[in-house]
């Protein structure tokens, strides 16, 4: 027996006379005063569909019908990578860079539990943190020179091996230097009348002025923190 539709079940399952899927976002979509038949709910729903694939666009751009970009579950891979990155996804292994750009680092680490830095051969400690401190071995770069000759008064030393520095100020110095194990007084003055003369004044971020002469033998270290 053919199913028996009344006046108002045809009025509702009449063919929709339009296509429109430009209607803005809102509670007016479902007011009894604006909407008045199906046509009107089902561009709605062709609106809202246009939304979820284009975003909240300018009327015009996109259709209810286009493929989107990515579908629901490649949203959540993307989703689930974000909130649970791997080593291999921010590690640049070609030039050793950790990239935290794109998220915030958070290392724990439970009591007993080390974080350590080691030498090639994974026998000596260089950087231990732990729940219970920092450990740094050798802080700084350290360079040594052993001098073959006598050196005079207002010489130019360059720091061995290239390295270099970043000036401080008067009272943090990134560079300390060493005479036979002394610690020699850093300065700014260029001639002995100037009250801040001293031991030598730095030049450069490679070089210091020796305002001291030096003797053959003696052993100058050079410490850099920065």
């Amino acid at each position: 027996m053919a199913e028996v539709f009344s006046k108002i079940d045809l009025e509702q399952l009449r063919r929709s006379g339009e296509y429109q899927d430009r209607l803005a976002a809102g509670p007016q979509n479902e007011d009894t005063a604006i909407v008045k038949d199906f046509n009107h709910n089902f561009n709605s729903a062709l609106s809202a569909i246009r939304r979820i694939i284009h975003g909240n666009l300018p009327s015009g751009v996109g259709n209810w019908y286009d493929a989107p970009s990515i579908g629901l579950s490649g949203l959540h891979q993307i989703v689930a990578g974000l909130n649970s990155q791997t080593w291999n996804k921010v590690f640049d292994n070609g030039s050793g860079i950790l990239n935290v750009d794109i998220f915030h680092a958070d290392i724990r680490l439970d009591p007993g539990r080390t974080w350590r830095f080691t030498n090639t051969a994974g026998t000596i400690d260089n950087f231990i943190v732990s729940t219970s401190g920092v450990l740094i071995r050798q802080l700084g770069q350290r360079e040594r020179e052993i001098l073959s000759a006598h050196v005079a008064q207002g010489v130019t030393r360059t720091i061995p091996n290239s390295a270099i520095y970043t000036f401080g100020d008067s009272k943090f110095r990134n560079l300390k230097v060493y005479r036979n194990g002394q610690l020699l007084l850093p300065g700014s003055g260029l001639v002995v009348a100037n009250e801040n003369f001293n031991d030598y004044r730095e030049l450069n971020a490679s070089q210091v002025v020796m305002n001291i002469g030096l003797k053959n033998s003696d052993v100058i270290q050079y410490l850099i923190n920065g």
